[in-house]
């Protein structure tokens, strides 16, 4: 008995010392400050008001995660800014928040209690659009973040921000821009996790994309038929994980958690879900996903 016993803890010793992860994405809607930038077009955009920057904070509290990706952030200072002044207390000594290709200036942007030891843009890639000549980049960027989560495990944690649903000349709401965009972020993923198939990574953000739309299905379609991203509000209602609650726009479930292969077993059962609606979040025009993961 005592053999089975010592067998069994040894076999569940590695679950024992894992370190919960929370992570999470949120669209703060124009994060500006009030400085003029000469080299985007952000003269056409507000500074965000004290009382939305407020309910931004207070909503990053509520969500307590230790890594959050951002979308709508101006620049690295005015979040840094943000954090230094509305979440003093939460441990968000980490932030990153690379130029971006947008021409208003918006960028995406990661806060982080865990050391970002390097980040990565892809915003230069030129990407194809499927059956056109025609060639693109990121409307912002792919954004990689990679993190010392733990003291033994790395986790890459991808920011994206699709293009929206503006039409340009040829592209109808910009159906193929933001496919091409989803379909480049799901190889770029997935060549990494075929060289390590153990990659823990996050793709995470606003695909501007219903789940049954072209661009959210491209990011969940097998490569080699093999799954790359697996959605962690896969198994969610569509009422209970809408993100963008618009009239105009019904079922607008279109911010994301996606995970490789090799995290999604460290997927902390009934924690990934989509913050209700509250006095705070009338900050943003977005709803924040958070999920957490058991690692190792």
């Amino acid at each position: 008995m005592r053999i089975i016993i010592l067998i069994f803890l040894l076999l569940t010793a590695p679950t024992a010392r894992a370190e919960r992860v929370t992570v999470a994405t949120y669209n703060v809607l124009n994060l500006f400050d009030v400085f003029d930038n000469p080299y985007t077009q952000d003269e056409g955009t507000d500074p965000k008001p004290r009382v939305d920057l407020e309910r931004v904070a207070a909503v990053i509290r509520q969500l307590d995660a230790d890594i959050v990706g951002l979308q709508e952030i101006e620049n690295e200072q005015t979040l840094e800014a943000m954090v230094q002044e509305y979440l003093p207390e939460m441990g968000y000594d980490h932030v990153a928040a690379p130029p971006s290709n947008d021409g208003r200036g918006i960028t995406l942007g990661v806060i982080s209690r865990k050391p970002i030891v390097k980040v990565t843009s892809y915003r230069w890639q030129t990407i194809p659009h499927a059956g056109q000549s025609r060639h693109h980049r990121f409307a912002r960027d792919l954004m990689r973040a990679t993190i010392q989560a733990t003291p033994d495990t790395t986790l890459d944690v991808f920011v994206v921000h699709f293009k929206s649903k503006s039409s340009r000349p040829g592209d109808p709401q910009s159906t193929s821009w933001r496919t091409a965009e989803a379909v480049r972020s799901r190889d770029i993923i997935g060549a990494w996790v075929h060289r390590e198939p153990d990659a823990l990574g996050v793709l995470m953000g606003d695909f501007n994309s219903r789940p049954n739309e072209p661009a959210a299905s491209a990011v969940f379609a097998p490569v080699d038929g093999k799954p790359v991203l697996f959605d962690v509000l896969a198994d969610t209602p569509i009422s209970q994980r809408i993100t963008y609650p618009s009239s105009r726009y019904p079922d607008s479930a279109i911010d994301y958690i996606a995970v490789t292969p090799a995290l999604l077993p460290r997927l902390v059962p009934g924690s990934a879900q989509v913050l209700p609606q509250n006095q705070f979040t009338k900050g943003s025009d977005h709803l924040p996903v958070i999920a957490a993961f058991d690692l190792p």
